[in-house]
């Protein structure tokens, strides 16, 4: 027996899909010691029940101990002065006596016990010794280093803290006796706690407490009173058994064991197949000489096998080594049902909505599926579920699951938040992300999951003109707003939409959308009503409107706050103002762009989770893009920026092109090219730089992203070389605009993970989209370097690891790019 094994409640069990999980029992606590020693009446904490663990122990409080150990039945009495400095009148008096009858304390010369000593390890270990029969003389040598060797040699240290020569803890003089408990007497196989007329039943298992007088459990070596130390999370275990002289449990020390616990679809002689919570199946290879128990009764499996009903709960105990010991069945005897809404599919089943978190649940491809009386199986059926969609699983008594009922869209909405009855309980997930009811905004399209307490909120917009309907306006499939078609898959938009609605060709409409990407409603906008953004490029365009008229006009593309790209319809070639912020407002069916006023200062350091930017306030639904308007460039370029992106960067006010505030926090923001994510990052292969008199021309090979691509500029060359970490610039028309050397951190790079690269100083963060490059051998090119693409996990770190960022993290920077040279 491992002695460390103690008390009941310490094995747990847990099941994975398709696998055993074994969770062994755990290390013996200092409670659980404690509570040994109570139930035995060794050692017992104060009237409060303080233990007092860390305090030290003295030599009267030792004497008792052990008087209680070495004669249970001892019944103090007083008269008695054993030493001049214990008179009759202490408490002590009659263990001390005791104590040095039976051979176990002594007295110093000068005729003194100094009961109130604190005890060392070496006396509590040569105490201890004496009680189990070997004390051996110490041959030479250090009496204290002898002692505690030879406890140690036992095993009595095990768990153990201690200093020789410094006083031992109340807790770890505890565990030395614990452990000299359930340790052989010399040349014997009584165990001490033997001593104490309790019986020690090792290899015991706790077969039921049903069938059984009340307060009494079932076992292989017999019935015996639980009296509190068995529970019913101790059932089925194998252990050792600590029994009193009144037949009552007085400890369980459960073996280590692992467990599986499933329902048993099929048995045969020479095996079973189980099914767990997920529906995953395994066959479990028997011998026929191995013991199952059935009904509290034990039998062979090559006799018992028959008779364990199909559905039965199953429960397969193994030892240390993974050996099957023995088998209990038990006819399950609940059915139920399990609901689940439907927030993804995935190719072995679906993930659901949760009121703490989502669920994955496994399914069969061969399980019946019910939608109304139509049943079909699974396979087929999970190609037509989506979002909202609700799966009731129907499982017989053993929690095997028999069929699937299937209810569409059994969520609520799509509606507004006011709508819906929403706490500060409620879990809300807003554009796919964990957040709060305060940042729902009462432009969201949101459902309402009941069973989960739910909340689903979009904010994905966009406005523009409404231009066509398709098929017809009559039955809106698809709408067409500022040259744009989209789906209309709510009936709030459709009515609107339609010719019964209020909103006609040629009005400026905001589109909203739901949890399917689809047009869930439509507001008409007010003259009054603006847009922000950046003007990305305007061209002329030809178009057919809803008459089958042909019009000519400009298209103005503008990368909006929202993040959108979206085109609008203008009268005259905004060109000028590319690259430019922008205020667009709407008139009889046409965008009017204005170049927006940069009315609000705004500098500092952006707190997201603060919500401040220096001195202004930063709104909940704060939308961001980063923006760049380069001479070189035939059309700007932009791209959405999320808050967490720029978190703790500091912004001066040419940093920031526009900022709009809204009574007093601020709910928009252009950068100025701010974060650098606009550009692409990679290493030079080869670069050639050529001079014609007062003309430069350049050539040059780079690895992005591990593509391997050609630039080429015919009318200047960049100062870069070969080999270097780069940012690398491109205009769709005009090619190269420019390839900049990357600062290197001067330490080497120690790890990565997911977020930062470390370096003897400290951490610095990845960009999202860094690329981890490895120098390799050169076999293809005459001159230049290779790299290829590796990931994190694959990065020696004994090599030369080198990181290279764009510019300082305070000012938004990040690394772009780490390399691994030979």
């Amino acid at each position: 027996m491992n002695r460390k094994r103690i008390a009941a409640c310490l094995l747990s069990v847990a099941v994975l899909a398709g696998t055993v999980s074994f969770v062994s029992a755990q290390e013996s606590t200092a409670a659980d010691t404690k509570a040994l020693l109570g139930a035995l009446g060794i050692m017992q904490g104060d009237d409060t029940g303080n233990f007092n663990d860390g305090g030290a122990l003295t030599r009267e409080q030792f004497a008792k101990i052990v008087v209680r150990i070495a004669d249970k039945d001892f019944i103090p009495a007083g008269g008695i002065a054993p030493f001049f400095d214990v008179p009759h009148t202490r408490w002590s008096a009659p263990f001390i006596d005791r104590g040095v009858t039976l051979g176990y304390f002594n007295g110093f010369p000068d005729g003194s016990f100094q009961p109130e000593t604190e005890v060392l390890p070496e006396q509590v270990c040569n105490v201890v010794l004496k009680m189990l029969g070997r004390d051996e003389s110490n041959a030479g040598g250090n009496w204290a280093q002898s002692k505690v060797a030879a406890a140690g040699r036992l095993g009595l240290l095990e768990g153990v803290t201690y200093v020789i020569g410094q006083p031992i803890s109340r807790i770890d003089t505890a565990k030395i006796i614990q452990n000299a408990l359930f340790t052989q007497m010399k040349d014997s196989k009584v165990y001490l706690i033997e001593k104490m007329e309790c019986s020690y039943l090792e290899d015991v298992v706790l077969i039921s407490d049903k069938n059984t007088q009340s307060g009494y459990v079932t076992t292989t070596a017999g019935v015996f009173k639980k009296a509190g130390a068995v529970g019913q999370e101790d059932l089925r275990l194998r252990g050792d058994l600590v029994v009193g002289k009144a037949n009552e449990v007085i400890a369980f020390f459960p073996a280590n064991q692992t467990c599986r616990h499933d329902a048993l679809k099929e048995i045969y002689p020479d095996k079973m197949v189980l099914v767990n919570s997920e529906q995953i199946t395994q066959e479990f290879y028997v011998n026929a000489d191995t013991c199952i128990y059935l009904g509290g009764s034990a039998l062979t499996f090559g006799k018992g096998f028959s008779s364990v009903p199909k559905g039965a709960d199953v429960w397969l105990y193994y030892d240390e080594y993974g050996t099957l010991e023995y088998i209990f069945a038990e006819e399950s005897t609940a059915a139920s049902q399990k609901t689940f809404v439907i927030k993804s599919v995935l190719d072995d089943g679906i993930t659901a909505f949760g009121h703490s978190g989502d669920e994955y649940v496994k399914i069969d491809n061969d399980t019946v599926v019910y939608e109304g009386t139509l049943a079909s199986a699974y396979a087929q059926a999970a190609g037509t579920l989506s979002l909202g969609d609700k799966l009731t699983f129907h499982e017989n008594e053993s929690g095997v699951l028999k069929y699937i009922t299937l209810e569409r869209n059994a969520i609520s909405g799509p509606g507004y938040v006011e709508a819906f009855t929403v706490n500060s309980e409620t879990r809300v997930i807003r554009d796919g992300l964990s957040a709060k009811k305060g940042d729902v905004l009462s432009t969201d399209i949101c459902y309402y999951v009941d069973g989960a307490d739910v909340l689903l909120a979009y904010s994905k917009s966009i406005t523009g003109v409404y231009e066509n309907a398709y098929p017809t306006k009559d039955s809106i499939a698809q709408v067409e707003v500022s040259g744009k078609i989209y789906d209309v898959t709510e009936r709030s938009a459709k009515s609107k939409l339609s010719s019964d609605g209020n909103i006609p060709f040629g009005d400026t409409v905001t589109l909203r959308f739901g949890k399917d990407g689809g047009v869930a409603d439509a507001v008409s906008l007010n003259e009054s009503d603006t847009l922000s953004g950046v003007l990305l490029s305007c061209a002329p365009s030809v178009r057919v409107d809803a008459a089958g008229n042909t019009v000519s006009e400009y298209r103005a593309k503008i990368f909006t706050l929202a993040g959108e790209t979206q085109e609008f319809a203008v009268d005259k070639d905004e060109t000028l103002l590319n690259g430019s912020p922008v205020t667009i407002s709407f008139s009889n069916g046409k965008a009017a762009l204005s170049a927006a006023n940069k009315k609000n200062e705004v500098s500092g350091t952006f707190h997201w989770q603060a919500k401040k930017l220096g001195n202004y306030v930063l709104s909940n639904d704060l939308k961001m893009i980063d923006a760049a308007m380069k001479t070189d460039y035939s059309k700007a370029k932009a791209k959405k920026i999320y808050p967490q992106r720029i978190d703790g960067a500091h912004f001066s006010e040419n940093d920031i092109l526009l900022a709009e505030v809204t009574d007093g926090a601020v709910t928009g923001l252009i950068l100025n090219d701010y974060t650098g994510d606009l550009l692409q990052y990679g290493v030079v292969l080869k670069a050639q730089g050529l001079s014609f008199g007062t003309n430069a021309a350049g050539s040059y090979k780079v690895n992005i992203g591990g593509a391997e691509t050609e630039l080429g500029s015919s009318q200047k060359k960049f100062n870069v070389s070969t080999g270097q970490s780069i940012s690398i610039d491109t205009d769709e028309k005009n090619g190269v605009v420019s390839l900049k050397a990357l600062n290197r951190l001067e330490e080497a790079v120690k790890s990565i993970n997911n977020s930062f690269v470390y370096t003897a100083s400290g951490a610095h963060r990845l960009a999202d989209n860094a690329v981890i490059y490895r120098e390799i051998a050169n076999s293809e090119l005459s001159t230049g370097v290779r790299f290829e693409v590796i990931s994190k996990e694959n990065v020696d770190f004994t090599k030369n690891v080198t990181a290279y960022y764009d510019k300082k993290e305070a000012d938004g920077g990040r690394i772009r790019v780490v390399v691994v040279r030979k």
